[in-house]
């Protein structure tokens, strides 16, 4: 019976232990807006996924990189870091307060909702990191 169950996990593939990301969540994604705050940076904030759980982008000042896991419109972000360097936005805003709330959403488990070329990422609270498709 053990046999049986092993076999019929490796013909089906649901017993892989890294699960691939699903094909519409993977690219690279230009931030858009947090909630209904427009994104404001001279350097567009981004974010790309690849199909192994990589996850890479840069707030509009730093550069960020981690691990995600995909279960179904789950994505969980873990073993995020990024750079450090301090930057103001343009017209005197401070950039560090978007790029502070960015990466705080991509700080563990946010619920994906891909609609056309838009991706919005909702963490447990209710904030959302709205993004476009970016152009290839």
């Amino acid at each position: 019976m053990r046999m049986a169950v092993a076999g019929l996990c490796a013909l089906l593939g649901a017993c892989a232990s890294t699960p691939q990301a699903p094909a519409n969540y993977v690219g690279s994604w230009q931030l858009t807006s947090i909630g209904d705050r427009p994104a404001d940076s001279p350097r567009p904030a981004s974010l790309t996924l690849d199909a192994r759980g990589h996850a890479n982008g840069n707030g509009g000042c730093n550069s960020f990189g981690g691990q995600y896991e995909a279960r179904r419109d789950t994505l969980t972000f873990s073993h995020m870091i990024s750079t450090m360097m301090a930057c103001a936005g343009p017209n005197g805003e401070d950039l560090m307060t978007q790029e502070r709330a960015m990466l705080s959403i991509l700080n563990g488990p946010v619920r994906a909702t891909v609609d056309g070329d838009g991706l919005a990422l909702t963490a447990i609270d209710g904030r959302t990191l709205h993004f476009r498709r970016a152009a290839q």
